[in-house]
C-alpha cells in the first residue's frame, strides 16, 4: 500500500528499539483515508519526515491499533527513508486550519471508543518538568497529567493537542505535539 498524501503533524522524540535502531513515531493526517495515521518506525535523522511535509510513502499494516502503519522495508531505516517522497509542504497556518476541521475529542472518549489517537482542545494548561520528563496538566473533558513526547516550546496559545496511546498500555495516552493558533 502507498499513502499518497500523509501530512506530518507530530513527531515524537527518538527512542531506541530493542535491536539498537533509533526511531521516531509520527502522527499524520491522510486526506485519502480521512483520518489520523500513526507511522513507525521512521529514520530519526530523516530530512523528509518533518512537520508540515506531505509525503508519498510505501507502508504495510502495523500493529492492531486502528490506522497504524509501518514503513515498508523498515528494518533498514535509511533505505526506507530513501523510498519516501516529499510531494508538498503546508505552512503552520494551513496545518492549524486543517486540524480545526478534525473533530476534537477527550481521553475518556478515546478510551471508550478504543481509538488510539486524537485531537484535544484543552483548557487550564500547565507545563512543567518532573523526573527528567516534560509533562502537561490540562483540562480536556477531565483533568489530565501527561508526558509530552515531542520537542515543544512552552508556549501554548489556543493549542490543539495531538495525543496518541502507548503500544503496550492502550489506555495510557501521551501528548505527542501541539499546534498553536497562528497569529496573522
Amino acid at each position: 500500500m502507498i499513502l499518497e498524501d500523509l501530512l506530518i503533524l507530530a513527531i515524537a522524540k527518538p527512542v531506541e528499539l530493542s535491536d539498537g535502531r533509533l526511531t521516531r513515531c509520527v502522527i499524520g493526517y491522510s486526506d485519502d483515508l480521512k483520518s489520523l495515521v500513526r507511522l513507525y518506525p521512521t529514520y530519526h535523522k530523516s530530512t523528509k519526515v518533518k512537520e508540515g511535509n506531505v509525503l508519498r510513502i510505501p507502508v504495510i499494516r502495523g500493529d492492531s491499533r486502528e490506522n497504524t502503519y509501518k514503513i515498508k522495508n523498515s528494518k533498514d531505516l535509511k533505505q526506507a527513508d530513501d523510498d519516501i517522497v516529499v510531494v508538498d509542504h503546508m505552512t503552520k497556518r494551513e496545518v492549524y486550519k486543517l486540524l480545526k476541521k478534525i473533530p476534537t475529542t477527550t481521553i475518556n472518549k478515546l478510551n471508550e471508543t478504543k481509538k488510539s489517537m486524537g485531537i484535544i482542545k484543552p483548557t487550564d494548561i500547565k507545563i512543567f518538568q518532573k523526573n527528567g520528563q516534560t509533562r502537561m496538566i490540562y483540562n480536556g473533558g477531565s483533568k489530565h497529567n501527561q508526558q509530552i513526547l515531542g520537542n515543544q516550546k512552552k508556549d501554548c496559545t489556543q493549542p490543539l493537542l495531538i495525543v496518541g496511546n502507548h503500544h503496550t498500555y492502550r489506555n495510557s495516552f501521551m501528548v505527542i505535539s501541539w499546534k498553536n493558533k497562528v497569529k496573522k
